[in-house]
């Protein structure tokens, strides 16, 4: 067999994704290994160019190393890059390129493109328990060093609210002045707890029985802030009686990350409003996310909860947080769905009934 023979045979049966591209960008040649990446036939691939299927944060760093190569300043150059998938997922790929030249012109380059969206999954998910990890270290100091002064504050103000009672001082507003007070130590205090709860390592928690209303409450004091900084409002229809199935530190994370898109969704909006509601349904809790955001176009829609599937900015999100969600949810017998894309952009999430026995949570 003869060497054109053993590097066809090479290039056709190979695991990894080859193309032969030409100086311009158009695919020459492609394997079954790269149709099978990207979700193109080989006759979809060869009638574009790459340029078309790159991320465009991507492609000028590929274009610029392309460049040098054409110049003569270098053979051949690797890099990770994201390509777009044809149901319009994101591929992370390790790309290798080496050029080939006949006659000292530059004929064609010989592309090696591996999938490594899996990695890239397992690198994000580990990114994300260092940063929930050091929120909770921070969270930890935060409430040694706060909750002393916090109590001090608590009890003086305790103290004279009832030396004001005791002298028959009579003055609505100063009263209502030291409630004020007493509701910021609350905030305070709930904001710590809520954020060493979020950080907490969930994998050993076990599923118990949580309220609802109190799960919502705690998320939402770790964004309320940044809600009233956004001028959003926010209304609240929770069953206080409704009490779920779940491991509290997987629940809030996952209404958080739905909270986030909302509040994203919401940011050039005239209007902006944040519903949450919670009811029973048929022997399960129904908690559904209403927001009135630019909505999900329905040829989207079912994709929104793909790992590293994102509209969003390359510096706003990483395309994750919709997919772990779904995996923390699932994980507790529950169910996450997109119910109504547009024009009061819907999401539920499903959960077992406390008074349920769950089989599947470990």
């Amino acid at each position: 067999m003869g060497q054109d023979s053993l590097f066809k045979s090479a290039f056709t049966h190979s695991s990894i994704g080859m193309a032969l591209v030409a100086p311009d960008g158009k695919w020459l040649d492609s394997n079954a290994s790269l149709s099978k990446i990207l979700g193109y036939t080989k006759e979809e691939l060869l009638s574009i160019d790459f340029q078309k299927l790159t991320h465009p944060d991507d492609l000028n760093a590929d274009l610029d190393l392309l460049k040098e190569c054409l110049s003569g300043k270098r053979d051949s150059y690797q890099i990770e890059k994201r390509y777009y998938h044809k149901n319009g997922s994101t591929i992370y790929a390790l790309l290798t390129v080496s050029l080939i030249r006949e006659d000292n012109t530059p004929s064609f380059f010989i592309s090696q493109i591996q999938d490594i969206t899996e990695n890239k999954k397992a690198q994000q998910a580990l990114v994300q328990a260092a940063k929930l990890a050091t929120i909770g270290e921070v969270a930890g100091t935060i409430a040694h060093e706060v909750n002393n002064p916090l109590t001090i504050i608590e009890g003086q103000t305790s103290l004279l609210r009832r030396s004001l009672v005791k002298k028959g001082y009579d003055d609505p507003k100063a009263f209502a002045q030291l409630s004020k007070i007493n509701n910021t130590i609350g905030r305070i205090t709930s904001i710590i707890q809520s954020m060493k709860n979020l950080s907490r390592e969930s994998s050993s928690e076990k599923a118990r029985t949580c309220s609802v209303s109190e799960l919502v409450e705690e998320s939402l004091a770790l964004c309320r802030h940044q809600l009233k900084k956004d001028q959003i409002d926010v209304f609240v229809d929770v069953d206080k009686s409704l009490c779920i199935n779940a491991r509290p530190t997987d629940f809030g994370q996952s209404l958080l990350n739905l909270i986030n898109n909302s509040r994203h969704a919401m940011k050039e909006m005239p209007l902006k409003q944040l519903k949450i509601t919670a009811k029973e349904e048929q022997g399960r809790a129904m908690i559904h996310i209403v927001d009135t955001g630019h909505g999900i176009r329905p040829q989207i829609a079912s994709k929104v909860m793909d790992p590293f599937f994102t509209t969003k900015q390359r510096s706003e999100g990483t395309g994750i947080g919709l997919s772990i969600t779904k995996k923390l949810i699932n994980r507790m017998d529950g169910e996450v769905k997109l119910i109504k894309p547009l024009n009061n952009t819907t999401f539920c999430i499903e959960m077992p009934m406390a008074y349920q026995k769950s089989q599947n949570i470990a």
